[in-house]
């Protein structure tokens, strides 16, 4: 087949393909973008309907529950005051003081598994369990808590000193608060 057209106006051709073909694609993309907002539309007026019978629900079991939560609210209240009346804020930071101290006496052969505190009123009875490496380490440590005067009635057990190495060990002091 001969081609009789010009090489201008096969560009002219060409360009204007182009061109349609451009304009179909985004008369395509701008029906189905506005199909989509046409079909958002009632979910976007029933969601707002909605909306406003939760906020006009909500507001009456408000209303309806007001007087019984007062009560729940009250007796949550107290019991929550006679709760942090037995921990008062001194006792608690003696107590965090009095941990890092322990710990500063320690020494590095020394590691605690357990620390329990106990005690009611002013005396408070402090329990430590760990591991020593050697027995002169045990000594020492139990040496350091015995020459500290914010610690009484220093107890280790003799038969913590029955190993040389690796001694599992329970120290009990007391103290005043």
């Amino acid at each position: 087949m001969i081609n009789l057209l010009p090489v201008q106006r096969k560009k002219s051709l060409k360009t204007e393909y182009v061109l349609r073909l451009v304009i179909t694609i985004l008369v395509f993309f701008g029906i189905l973008g506005y199909a989509g907002i046409a079909m958002l539309i009632p979910s976007y007026v029933y969601s707002k309907f909605r909306l406003k019978t939760i906020k006009v629900e909500s507001e009456q079991i408000r209303k309806k529950n007001e007087g019984s939560q007062n009560s729940e609210i009250s007796a949550i209240l107290s019991q929550t005051s006679k709760k942090l009346e037995l921990v008062k804020p001194n006792e608690r930071q003696y107590l965090s003081h009095l941990l890092i101290r322990v710990i500063g006496l320690r020494g590095s052969g020394i590691s605690f598994s357990t620390i329990s505190v106990s005690g009611a009123g002013n005396e408070r009875t402090l329990i430590l369990s760990g591991l020593a490496k050697t027995r002169t380490e045990l000594i020492e440590f139990y040496k350091r808590f015995d020459n500290d005067k914010s610690f009484s009635k220093v107890n280790l057990p003799i038969s913590s000193y029955s190993k040389d190495k690796d001694i599992e060990f329970n120290v009990t002091f007391t103290t005043k608060i």
